[in-house]
């Protein structure tokens, strides 16, 4: 048997490290406050998915988001919202999405993404709209 070079160990270790931060966004969101990605925030959000809804739909009233789309699973009793959701809009040539997932019975997984373009994201205002969206919980 072959003993594991001490070079294959720093850069497995260094790849560890380098994931372990990738995810750290997702943590930190997971935490309660809010994190970011590369394309979007992330936070976990003490509400129901239905809550959330109408945060969000709040949130895009005041900051002149039009709302133009709305896809989710039926919930319980066939409400039109359940256990996710995808809440779509736009504001001058910037595309908004939230996502909305079930975390627990109280809580919910909320993620922000504003597109400008093809691949040009804008995390500070995608920050800014899901910062407001927590303020309403």
């Amino acid at each position: 048997m072959r003993a594991i070079p001490r070079s294959a160990i720093r850069i497995g270790l260094a790849l560890f490290c380098l994931l372990t931060a990738a995810c750290a966004p997702t943590a930190v969101g997971a935490a309660g406050g809010i994190g970011y990605t590369g394309r979007g925030a992330t936070a976990l959000v003490h509400a129901q998915v239905p809550q959330v809804f109408e945060s969000t739909a709040a949130v895009f009233e005041e900051m002149g988001i039009e709302l133009t789309d709305r896809q989710g699973r039926p919930g319980r009793g066939g409400s039109a919202i359940g256990n996710d959701i995808t809440i779509n809009g736009r504001r001058g040539t910037a595309e908004v999405v939230v996502a909305v997932e079930r975390e627990t019975n109280a809580s919910s997984e909320v993620f922000v993404q504003v597109r400008e373009g093809r691949a040009d994201y804008n995390r500070e205002l995608a920050g800014e709209i899901l910062s407001r969206i927590v303020a309403k919980r």
